[in-house]
């Protein structure tokens, strides 16, 4: 990620954050300009609004989730490029599944590609492969599927 979108990130999470505290506190705070539980003048249907202050408990779910969401800010990489406290970062995690599934597959693919093209060509596991292979080859050219990589490799090892 560029610096400029890095720092854009960054701005419009804390903002966004910020903003969020402060529309919660001054709506708190807003006088209506009418007494509690009196009428606000408005009718729709029939219907007539009383001025009722925002429930107690829909402020602190709200101030919750805002505390929760800077937690989360911080905790994991939403802050542009910092990998966040936790030090998980998306490249990392696909590095270390590419090394999981190259050690799971490393022994197969180093067994059934020795020799020559006639001897694996005769080899029924190579033969099996190379089928699966080219049938995902074809079905994801026509369907345009999206496999992850170990996706990809358990339907081609079986």
């Amino acid at each position: 990620m560029s610096n400029t979108a890095q720092i854009f990130v960054i701005t419009v999470v804390l903002v966004s954050l910020i903003g969020y505290i402060v529309l919660l506190w001054g709506t708190s705070k807003m006088k209506a300009g009418v007494k509690l539980g009196e009428e606000m003048h408005h009718e729709w249907d029939g219907i007539k609004e009383l001025n009722s202050a925002l429930p107690r408990w829909w402020f602190w779910t709200f101030l919750a989730c805002i505390i929760w969401g800077i937690g989360f800010a911080f905790y994991y990489p939403a802050l542009g490029n910092n990998p966040g406290l936790s030090g998980w970062t998306e490249a990392k995690q696909y590095e270390e599944e590419v090394k999981e599934t190259n050690e799971k597959y490393s022994a197969y693919y180093s067994a059934i590609t020795k020799g020559s093209i006639e001897e694996m060509a005769k080899d029924p596991r190579v033969v099996k492969t190379g089928r699966r292979l080219f049938v995902i080859k074809i079905g994801y050219t026509v369907v345009k599927q999206t496999l992850s990589y170990n996706q990809l490799l358990t339907v081609v090892m079986g």
